[in-house]
């Protein structure tokens, strides 16, 4: 499983050095991609997955200069998390998400303070003076991977435009897409991804 947890860190910075080349901005994707899937696939709580993304993300980049920064907000945010305390006085300390690391943070820690609500998460990371939009992009992910999409509120999830076709992908993708060459593609995935052949 090692090669796999490398093979989807590595997807996660790709995709992110798109538009953020800089390793500021690509090295924190895959640690989010990495918590994000160790969330869903593995079963790990939000911490344990925070934990797992600290220890294999220093392998997947050594020597990464963004890695010191990354990894020192990273436990800040689980440190605060922990303790009693205001969410905003916490956040700003984190910084205000002018990093992809601050940013990264902030979701990891509200999502760490309220692991079983996903409003209040969602409310603790957006209502600072940063880059609000994007901490609360990144704690969504965390916390709908967390809860499942079924246990988010339904004033979420009710009018999501394409919905059917969103959760149609999003199903192909955890069951049907396999990122091991070594194994053919499942038929069913083959004939709508690849020969582009889809059933009225």
């Amino acid at each position: 499983m090692q090669w796999i947890d490398k093979e989807v860190d590595k997807i996660g910075a790709e995709v992110a050095a798109l538009t953020h080349g800089h390793p500021v901005g690509w090295l924190p994707a895959a640690a989010h991609t990495h918590i994000i899937r160790k969330i869903v696939q593995d079963g790990l709580s939000v911490e344990r997955a925070c934990l797992d993304a600290l220890e294999k993300i220093g392998r997947f980049a050594p020597g990464n200069e963004a890695l010191p920064e990354l990894k020192m907000k990273l436990e800040m945010a689980m440190d605060f998390a922990s303790k009693p305390g205001y969410d905003l006085t916490a956040i700003h300390r984190l910084g205000e998400g002018k990093t992809a690391p601050e940013l990264l943070a902030i979701a990891v820690y509200c999502s760490l303070r309220y692991p079983d609500d996903f409003d209040r998460a969602l409310i603790a990371s957006v209502n600072h003076r940063g880059a609000s939009d994007s901490s609360g992009t990144l704690t969504g992910n965390i916390m709908g991977a967390r809860l499942g999409y079924r246990n988010l509120p339904s004033k979420y999830t009710q009018r999501i435009e394409m919905q059917e076709t969103i959760l149609e992908i999003a199903d192909d993708l955890w069951q049907d897409c396999s990122l091991d060459s070594r194994v053919s593609l499942d038929p069913i995935w083959e004939r709508k991804y690849v020969d582009m052949v889809y059933e009225g």
